[in-house]
């Protein structure tokens, strides 16, 4: 119904109905107008349903809220309405005929009834959109002959509207015609949403229908440019906060598809094994490399486990998962200079949990002129909980070192497991970037300092390295993690936060050597002040460390604030 037919308090409980508005029942009735909301929602015009999905992970309790979907103060400007639309105009009368023919599912029916509509002129909107409908009932009648002329119709009535375009496209596509689909989406994506039109604009084709069908076609294709552009719409779509939870997951799933290694990305990526012999029974696995002074530090974690296809642990004899530590100094061509074991606290209590005892996942750092690390420890609980530990290296020791001064960092929240914190150290202050969004940033005693909402969906993020003084602000490594085909692989990303800790840049996602499980726990200046340092391991059996010029690392850095679409042009939003 219009808004204007809306009175008293019931006009605070409405959402946008493309230019009316309706009323919900069921469960989208109880949740709450909010802005900034935690859920996002989206009209099914064709069902006439509201659907709504959360756009960040939610805490236990956290009330649901979606934004009504209307422009303060005024809420919505609607356009005038079309003579056509008046209840009792006879063409209007036709329409609501054809709607009753669709929704009964009778689209022979309704494509004749559309058909009329369009045919009793009126050069209106639902002129126009009668002969949308008309090709969709086609399409699902198997005219494709039909369906291919009236969407052409329908586009050539109204060429500033890309709803047949996106028609087109996802026609092609689902037939495997990936070249012809983009010669549909790619002029669509051109197109911004309407300004004139008031009636029937579905929201979806331009914020994210056009790009995820050129995202998937685009991947098809022969010309490198296109293909490029493809990822460029895969990638912004993966990252955008305000397209449906199902195109965004979609897109991050179709990545797959479209990564490429860190040395394709950054040309002068340089990767060499760390040459490390480990003690008999365990190999070197996830390293975290870090500079202390003019001095290239690496920890090197070896546990006694390996991983199945399956993704399980296996241990001798089904013995403890355990993990050992060293210390590695490094010359400036990464050549290891010593060796050191990182013992554990002198004072360590008996673990509550002995199935995994120790410290693993060990992030180096230097901090008050002395070498520490944040690690994770699951032996503090009876139940194994994943908790942070921030302790100091003693190396007094020529031939072992050992852990000293730590204590467990539990943040004031819900217990959950904890790990991969991303520490940040500037000057005197000490700081441990807890996760990306919200990007949340707790200081040395895991009290939250800094919570903000990055401009990117980036929930998915894990940490990585540490955050590194990079460009008046800090970089890092971070990591998403898919599942698929029954296993798991990892995809990094170098982000940028600004001197607030705000999540201002992000690259494209890349793999160090093939799709599947790597993680990436160090980064750091190499001494030449030109280059930087990352450390990864590769199937938790391996572990590798790799230069690169810092320059190439600032030029994948996307603004994320403004990822390319995909289009061609100018990027629209």
């Amino acid at each position: 119904m219009p808004k204007s037919e809306i009175q008293g308090a019931l006009a605070h409980y409405v959402f946008k109905w493309e230019n009316q508005v309706a009323v919900a029942f069921g469960d989208a009735s109880l949740v709450n107008h909010a802005r900034p909301a935690n859920c996002d929602y989206h009209s099914d015009v064709l069902d006439k349903s509201i659907v709504v999905v959360t756009n960040r992970a939610i805490r236990q309790g956290e009330e649901l809220t979606i934004d009504y979907g209307w422009d303060q103060p005024s809420f919505v400007k609607i356009g005038l309405r079309s003579t056509a639309l008046e209840p009792e105009s006879e063409s209007h009368r036709c329409w609501l005929l054809a709607e009753s023919h669709r929704e009964a599912g009778r689209m022979a029916e309704a494509a004749e009834s559309y058909a009329k509509r369009a045919e009793m002129g009126g050069g209106d909107e639902e002129e126009w959109y009668a002969r949308v409908q008309q090709a969709r009932c086609l399409r699902e009648l198997g005219d494709e002959g039909g369906f291919l002329s009236r969407a052409l119709a329908a586009f050539d009535q109204r060429p500033q509207r890309a709803e047949p375009l996106y028609d087109l496209a996802r026609f092609y596509r689902e037939r495997g015609m990936h070249e012809a689909s983009v010669l549909f989406s790619e002029p669509g994506l051109a197109l911004p949403p309407p300004e004139e039109d008031a009636l029937f604009v579905e929201d979806f084709v331009y914020t994210a229908g056009l790009q995820e069908e050129y995202a998937i076609a685009a991947n098809y294709s022969r010309d490198p440019a296109r293909k490029d552009r493809g990822h460029a719409a895969c990638n912004r779509l993966a990252l955008d906060r305000d397209v449906p939870s199902g195109s965004r997951n979609l897109a991050r799933s179709n990545l797959f598809f479209y990564i490429e290694p860190a040395g394709a990305m950054m040309p002068s990526f340089a990767a060499r094994p760390v040459w490390f012999t480990p003690p008999d029974g365990y190999h070197a696995t996830n390293p975290s490399v870090a500079r202390r002074g003019g001095q290239i530090v690496l920890a090197q974690p070896s546990v006694n486990y390996t991983l199945t296809e399956d993704g399980h642990y296996h241990t001798p004899n089904g013995a403890p998962i355990h993990t050992r530590n060293f210390l590695l100094r490094l010359d400036d061509d990464l050549e290891i200079r010593s060796t050191a074991e990182i013992l554990p606290p002198a004072d360590m209590p008996q673990p509550s949990y002995p199935r995994v005892p120790g410290f693993d996942d060990l992030r180096l750092f230097a901090w008050r002129d002395g070498l520490w690390c944040c690690a994770t420890s699951h032996e503090m609980t009876p139940e194994g909980w994943r908790e942070q530990v921030l302790a100091r290296i003693d190396e007094r020791a020529p031939e072992a070192c050992r852990l000293t001064d730590w204590r467990v960092l539990r943040p004031q929240e819900p217990r959950r497991h904890e790990k991969n914190w991303m520490p940040q150290v500037a000057g005197d202050r000490l700081q441990l970037i807890h996760q990306c969004d919200p990007t949340r940033v707790l200081d040395e005693q895991a009290q939250t300092v800094v919570e903000a909402i990055p401009a990117i969906a980036a929930e998915q993020f894990g940490g990585g390295s540490q955050a590194i003084a990079f460009d008046n602000g800090s970089l890092a490594l971070i990591h998403e993690m898919e599942e698929r085909d029954g296993g798991r692989y990892y995809r990094h990303r170098f982000v940028w936060f600004d001197e607030a800790n705000v999540l201002r840049g992000v690259s494209r996602a890349f793999y160090f050597h093939r799709k599947g499980i790597e993680f990436a726990a160090g980064l750091a200046w190499h001494p030449d002040g030109k280059r930087l340092l990352v450390s990864y391991g590769v199937g938790d059996s391996e572990a590798w460390i790799a230069t690169l010029d810092a320059g190439e690392v600032r030029g994948v850095l996307g603004d994320a604030q403004r990822l390319p679409s995909g289009a061609s042009g100018p990027t629209r939003r």
